[in-house]
């Protein structure tokens, strides 16, 4: 009787250590890696009213000219927002 409370302690315990012993591994250390840096983009300056106007009628001559009061009507292209 006390052979098997001990086989069913040492089948508890055994993977128990087994968990434990993993644990204690040291971590393998990290190659560093050299990171990319990103390329300097060239940015072009937010264009006003005036030059989309003027594109967008080179653009499409037959197109009716821009209307941005219901752009700003409802809070865009507002400086308060």
């Amino acid at each position: 009787m006390k052979a098997k409370l001990l086989n069913k302690l040492v089948f508890l315990f055994v993977p128990l250590f087994a968990l434990a012993a993993c644990g204690e591994e040291p971590a393998a250390e990290v190659a560093q890696t050299q990171v990319a840096t990103p390329e300097a983009v060239a940015t072009l300056p937010a264009p006003n009213q005036e030059l989309f106007t003027q594109l967008y009628a080179d653009a499409c001559p037959e197109a009716e000219p821009v209307n941005t009061a219901v752009c700003r009507r409802v809070g865009l292209g507002s400086d308060e927002v």
